[in-house]
């Protein structure tokens, strides 16, 4: 019996535009210990567009025991961001990052690294991730794990070592990385001074 598919290549795919579950599935199996996993570029309806074959019926496969290798390294918390000195990514929609900032931050909005239901092009993506340091570890942060992951899925095709915040960690802990020092500006490598409040006013 074969104990562990991990040789199997796969590739995922959907119908979403948004491309946000898409990437958090990569990120699970690779997690998982999966080690040949694609990403179809564009959605369902591309592939259907461009007169590619698409099966009627469901394509089944014999079951096999799956025994997970888990790739610890590619969920990490708040002690491996201070060990490392990584870089947190912030991956949260506009209104979350604005009432609580995380000091040194830069944030990366998922519609930021996609066009129309695509991941954008290398030249598109130079400006959005200009103010990371490819040498540095970048971990990519969100209250939701699919939002996080479609930011750390371009990281890593971008060539970053790319990791995702553990979403079960005690978040109170990055939240205390605020007061005292500078924040990045939203959309620019601006930095403004840190504040200890839990809010802070849009463009102030």
């Amino acid at each position: 019996m074969q104990e562990f598919p991990g040789g199997d290549s796969v590739v995922v795919y959907g119908d979403d535009p948004a491309l946000n579950d898409k990437a958090f599935a990569i990120w699970v199996m690779l997690y998982m210990g999966q080690d040949d996993v694609k990403f179809l570029d564009g959605t369902l309806n591309y592939w259907i567009a461009a007169g590619l074959p698409a099966e009627s019926q469901i394509n089944a496969k014999k079951p096999v025991s799956y025994e997970p290798k888990i790739r610890t390294e590619l969920l990490v918390d708040h002690d491996n961001v201070v060990r490392e000195n990584a870089r947190i990514v912030d991956a949260r929609n506009f209104i979350e990052y604005a009432k609580k900032p995380l000091r040194g931050s830069i944030r990366i909005d998922p519609e930021q690294v996609l066009n129309s239901g695509r991941i954008k092009d290398p030249a598109q993506l130079n400006e959005t991730l200009s103010r990371l340091n490819v040498n540095q570890t970048a971990v990519v942060y969100s209250e939701a794990g699919p939002d996080a992951a479609i930011v750390w899925f371009v990281l890593l095709l971008s060539g970053y070592d790319s990791r995702l915040y553990g979403w079960d960690d005690k978040t109170e802990q990055l939240s205390l990385r605020i007061g005292g020092t500078n924040i990045t500006r939203l959309g620019t490598s601006e930095t403004v001074p840190g504040t200890s409040s839990k809010y802070k006013k849009l463009g102030k």
